[in-house]
C-alpha cells in the first residue's frame, strides 16, 4: 500500500467509483455492522464496505473516514478510507457508507498465530507489534474500546509495516457517552497479550506528545469536510471540539489508559 495510494484515498471525501459486493470464501463477513468485501468496477481494487446495518443515531461511517485521515496525517498504519453514498442499498441497508482499502497479499488474524510455538515467527510477529506501538496512543485519542477484539487487526506480510488496525466505527461518540459527558475520560486500553508484551512503552509516550502536537485547526478541516448526510454539522461541531480536548490531555494522563 503506496503512500501516494494512501494520499490520494486520504485527500478525497466522496469516491467516485461503484463498489459491487464481493464474497470471498476465505475472507468472511464479520462484526456487528454487517460489513462486507467490495470490488471497484473501474479501478478493480478490493475494499471493505461497513455499515450495512442501519443504526439511527450512530455515525459509523464518518467515524471511519475520519480515523482513516488522522491516522495517515499522524502515520498509523490505519488502512486509508472513503465515503461512498451506496445509491443502491435495499430499504433496510445504510446508504451512508465508508469503503476502506483491503492491503495487498494475504491476510491473517490473531485466530491464525493462536498456537504460535516456532521461535522464529515469535520473533516476526513480536517486531511487527513493537512497530505498532504508536496505535495504543492513537485509540486512546480516538476512544476506542475494540482493540481486544480479535478480528479488527490485521497482519498482511507482503506490506511494508505488516500490522494494520482496523475498525473505528465503534470509537469517539459512537454510542452517546462522550454527549452524556464522558469525552474526557480515558479507559484503560485492553489489547491482545502478545501485543501488550510487544509494545514499547516509550514509543508510545512519545506517540501520545506527537499526537498532543497535531494543529486542532488540521483537526477541524477534517472534520468539517464530512458532508452533513454522514455527520450532521452540529454534531460535527461538537466533535472536533470533543477530540482537541482529549488531544490535549492525552499525554498527561497516559498513566490512565496506557495498557
Amino acid at each position: 500500500m503506496d503512500y501516494d495510494t494512501r494520499k490520494a484515498w486520504a485527500e478525497a471525501v466522496l469516491s467516485t467509483e461503484e463498489w459491487a459486493i464481493e464474497t470471498i470464501a476465505a475472507r468472511p463477513q464479520k462484526g456487528e455492522s454487517a460489513g462486507c468485501w467490495v470490488r471497484s468496477a473501474q479501478s478493480k481494487a478490493l475494499g471493505y464496505l461497513k455499515p450495512r446495518k442501519k443504526s439511527s443515531g450512530r455515525f459509523r461511517a464518518a467515524y471511519e473516514k475520519l480515523a482513516s485521515d488522522f491516522a495517515f496525517h499522524l502515520g498509523v498504519n490505519v488502512p486509508p478510507a472513503v465515503l461512498w453514498v451506496r445509491s443502491t442499498a435495499p430499504p433496510a441497508e445504510e446508504k451512508c457508507t465508508a469503503v476502506s482499502l483491503v492491503p495487498q497479499g494475504e491476510l491473517y488474524e490473531w485466530s491464525h498465530f493462536a498456537s504460535v510455538t516456532n521461535p522464529a515467527l515469535k520473533a516476526l510477529l513480536r517486531n511487527a507489534l513493537k512497530d505498532g506501538s504508536d496505535a495504543p496512543a492513537f485509540d486512546a485519542w480516538m476512544g476506542n474500546q475494540d482493540r481486544g477484539n480479535l478480528d479488527n487487526t490485521l497482519f498482511a506480510f507482503d506490506e511494508e509495516r505488516p500490522l494494520f488496525f482496523l475498525d473505528f466505527s465503534n470509537s469517539m461518540d459512537f454510542s452517546g457517552q462522550w454527549t452524556a459527558g464522558d469525552h474526557l475520560k480515558f479507559r484503560r486500553l485492553g489489547l491482545p497479550a502478545m501485543f501488550k508484551e510487544s509494545l514499547s512503552r516509550d514509543a508510545t509516550r512519545g506517540f501520545a506528545q506527537k499526537i498532543l502536537a497535531f494543529p486542532d485547526d488540521k483537526i477541524r478541516g477534517l472534520v468539517s469536510r464530512i458532508p452533513h448526510e454522514f455527520l450532521p454539522a452540529d454534531v460535527g461541531e461538537k466533535t472536533t471540539k470533543w477530540l482537541i480536548e482529549r488531544k490535549n490531555q492525552l499525554y498527561a494522563r497516559f498513566d490512565e489508559w496506557y495498557p
